[in-house]
């Protein structure tokens, strides 16, 4: 029997009656970025850098910058490329005075690329310079810092340059541009030009991908290492500088033996002290304020983003506590304040709100909405996420989050969303793909299984040797636990993931095949091995960042030969009963595409059905807004044609 007709016989046979109305407009509307994407308020407080993007004939948006002067009320300046350039980030150098980061198209790659190339400017367009390089840091009121990657040498090179446009030489330039090892970033004391003396510290990681700090200890005795007592783990997990304090104390964040959670200590580089600042029993900081190297507030977040203001008497922990009493259920996302104090540009999110951004004069108390991301969907449309806690079969509590389609909470079809990573993790906010299951009569499951990051180093290393076992019963678990709570259909499920998640979608449906009635593995990684011979985990594409130190974080994470081998779904495909869509960029170099291109060869093998869904251009995930579409309608109807229909409770007609 030909292939092709074998799987005409099985949509045939197995199509379920499961239907529901396929929304395109919102698909349309969820597929697009929004028109702004970035707000930087000036440091005297008197403009706003508004990141937009500009919808061109080839129908791909290209990201630009208005300008915008707030005593005028108007547009003053916009900032775009006619080469198809893209702003990639916006940074206040001073009061008037602007970088940008660039992006350049590709026709290799529909995300672009990082072109090392900035732009610096005065907000009215004048005075403007072009320079090689990537922005690292600004260390006084004329000179920031630049890198780029020397291919010769195989390693990272600094260079100063003044903010108007010439380079700096001399010693300061000879110490940043030879630093102690493989550098992945410099310190500068605050953010506030007026705090000098950037660059006393350096960090970055070994040959073996450990941490490393380096001090420095003047220009004739170079640099010194600081021996730190903290919990290490591959590739900088277990400690890293968070900023530098006002005292020049180094202000990092780690674990010492016998803590469960990260914390924020000051670390005195002379005689070795190490202070504690913050910690927390339910989970890592996640975002820290300083201003003027002062810690202000640190948040954190196990079920929702909780902020724990600091120093309550420095004016930015006034504001910040007074934001978060005056929007209850909100995250704070970006803040940027007038060095004064006296204005501050912020944004806020939820679950069903993307984010809004607001300025805030503290002198009047007058609060001004500036946009809405996102505005072009409608947020009546948008559902609600909930966080809540799993117990796993040993015991383990395991953060999560659900969403419920509108119109039931009970007897859903049921998608779960296992995260990529695996040391990553979900948080709370707006999500594009939970959004779009949502509004077509899915509850959707996001699940912070062992494994992951954010919940201390011992809950990340629960996860190493475990891919494809214990990480994958949490997830198992978690459906379980839906299916006995009501909300799920135990017929109608689906697992869908990206990255590592497309990997436990194929592994999990192997576990539990029973359970399944349909997978999605999106840019996944199949063949465990396949990671330490192709992709830039194992600096296979040339990311130097991997280099030296990607195989450890490898050997960390999936211990054995032995074991890579018997976690491999390539090695499980015979179990599978699940029908099986494959999603992935021709172009990635994270997880290429040989990996799906080895599992439909083992799938082959036993006859096992698949649809795939490639597109050339992209890489570890789809960035053009014509392919997100095709994926988001794909997905929905390769739902539709697979779950079967036990009951059609919770579903409200579009």
């Amino acid at each position: 029997m030909s292939r092709t007709l074998f799987l005409l016989i099985f949509v045939f046979c197995a199509a379920p009656n499961f239907a529901f109305e396929i929304d395109h407009a919102f698909i349309g509307d969820i597929s697009k970025r929004g028109e702004f994407w970035t707000a930087k308020l000036s440091p005297d407080g008197e403009r706003i850098a508004v990141g937009v993007r500009l919808r061109k004939d080839s129908g791909r948006p290209q990201r630009g910058v208005h300008i915008f002067d707030l005593r005028e009320n108007k547009i003053v300046n916009s900032v775009g490329f006619a080469d198809g350039s893209h702003v990639d980030s916006v940074l206040w150098l001073n009061d008037k005075r602007l970088l940008f980061s660039i992006r350049k198209n590709s026709k290799f790659s529909e995300s672009g690329y990082r072109s090392s190339r900035f732009v610096m400017m005065n907000f009215d367009g004048s005075n403007r310079v072009d320079d090689f390089g990537s922005f690292e840091g600004q260390i006084d009121e004329r000179t920031i810092v630049t890198s780029y990657f020397d291919r010769d040498a195989r390693r990272i090179k600094f260079d100063l340059s003044d903010i108007y446009g010439s380079r700096v030489r001399g010693k300061l330039r000879s110490k940043v541009s030879k630093p102690p090892f493989l550098g992945q970033g410099i310190f500068s004391l605050s953010e506030n030009p007026k705090y000098k003396d950037a660059l006393r510290y350096f960090y970055g990681i070994d040959s073996k991908s450990r941490s490393r700090l380096s001090f420095y200890r003047g220009f004739k005795k170079g640099w010194t290492d600081v021996d730190l007592p903290f919990k290490q783990a591959s590739s900088g997990y277990g400690w890293y500088p968070r900023g530098v304090l006002a005292d020049g104390r180094v202000l990092i964040q780690g674990a010492l033996d016998g803590d469960v959670m990260d914390s924020l200590f000051a670390v005195n580089p002379d005689n070795g002290d190490v202070k504690r600042l913050f910690s927390d029993a339910e989970s890592d900081p996640t975002v820290i304020y300083l201003r003027e190297g002062r810690l202000i507030a640190v948040e954190t977040e196990r079920h929702y983003p909780k902020l724990h203001v600091i120093d309550d008497e420095h004016p930015a922990g006034q504001i910040l506590a007074a934001i978060a009493g005056a929007f209850p259920n909100h995250g704070i996302g970006s803040v940027s304040f007038s060095e004064d104090h006296s204005k501050v540009l912020f944004s806020v999110y939820s679950g069903s709100e993307p984010s809004k951004y607001m300025l805030f004069d503290v002198q009047s108390g007058s609060l001004r909405e500036v946009f809405v991301a996102l505005d072009h969907i409608n947020r009546e449309l948008l559902r609600p996420m909930e966080a809540l806690e799993i117990t796993a079969r040993d015991g383990l509590a395991l953060p999560a989050y659900i969403t419920f389609p509108a119109g039931s909470e009970k007897n859903n079809p049921l998608v779960i969303i296992p995260h990529g990573g695996p040391r990553s993790r979900d948080y709370w906010g707006f999500n594009s793909e939970t959004q779009l299951l949502a509004r077509h009569g899915f509850a959707v499951l996001q699940l912070n299984f062992r494994g992951s990051d954010g919940f201390g180093l011992e809950f990340m290393r629960q996860g190493d040797g475990e891919w494809g076992r214990k990480i994958q019963y949490d997830i198992i678990d978690a459906v379980n636990w839906a299916i006995a709570e009501g909300y799920a259909d135990k017929d109608r499920i689906a697992i869908v993931g990206a990255s590592f998640g497309g990997y436990s979608a194929l592994q999990s449906a192997t576990l539990a095949p029973d359970l399944f009635k349909a997978a999605v593995g999106y840019v996944g990684v199949y063949d465990l091995p396949m990671l330490y011979k192709k992709g830039d985990v194992a600096g296979k594409a040339g990311n130097h960042l991997w280099d030296q130190g990607g195989k450890y974080l490898l050997d960390e994470m999936l211990v054995s030969a032995q074991i890579q081998q018997e976690q491999s779904p390539t090695n499980r495909a015979n179990l599978l009963k699940t029908p099986v869509l494959f999603v992935h960029g021709e172009d990635d170099v994270r997880a290429p595409i040989d990996h799906t291109y080895r599992m439909m060869e083992a799938m082959d093998k036993y006859s096992k059905p698949y649809e795939t869904l490639f597109r050339d251009g992209e890489g570890h995930g789809f960035f053009s807004e014509e392919n997100r579409e095709d994926y988001f309608l794909t997905l929905l109807k390769f739902l539709q044609n697979h779950l079967s229909n036990s009951s059609q409770e919770g579903l409200e007609p579009l």
